[in-house]
């Protein structure tokens, strides 16, 4: 299984990246190497270049992931 990589200050830090392939404005997360995870809810909605939704920033809800503490708010990695 391939993991998923997140680069946060200079450090990669590997796991799962976790969202709605078909829901552009649900909620993600990431499942770390180590067990720590992150869940995070869409905040605000814009659209794409093609007039699709697209979540914009997200707000973590659940973490037990130092670096990201719960109110943690955040633009969309994609973008």
């Amino acid at each position: 299984m391939l993991l998923d990589l997140l680069i946060i200050n200079d450090v990669n830090y590997f796991g799962k990246a976790q969202y709605q392939f078909d829901d552009n404005l649900g909620d993600i997360g990431f499942r770390f190497e180590t067990g720590e995870r992150v869940r995070a809810e869409c905040i605000e909605a814009g659209k794409d270049i093609l007039g699709q939704d697209q979540c914009l920033l997200y707000k973590v809800f659940w973490s037990d992931f130092d670096l990201f503490p719960v109110g943690t708010i955040a633009p969309n990695p994609i973008i």
